[in-house]
């Protein structure tokens, strides 16, 4: 069974992964002439966040059951 303790460490992983992906890809696309950099950034982001949702979802449904 999950705790509290561990759904928001679930919660904030997932925001700071979000955090990180926004702002790595802004910075980025501001800095560069093409966006290839920006969506490079953003595509190794994506695995990152889906895990962290994965697990967030995987503490929730522990903790209702």
């Amino acid at each position: 069974m999950a705790s509290y303790m561990q759904i928001f460490k679930d919660v904030v992983a997932l925001v700071a992964a979000v955090f990180c992906a926004i702002v790595l890809v802004s910075g980025l696309s501001q800095s560069s002439e093409t966006l290839f950099s920006a969506l490079l950034a953003f595509a190794m982001m994506v695995p990152v966040i889906c895990s962290s949702a994965v697990g967030l979802k995987k503490d929730l449904d522990q903790f209702t059951a």
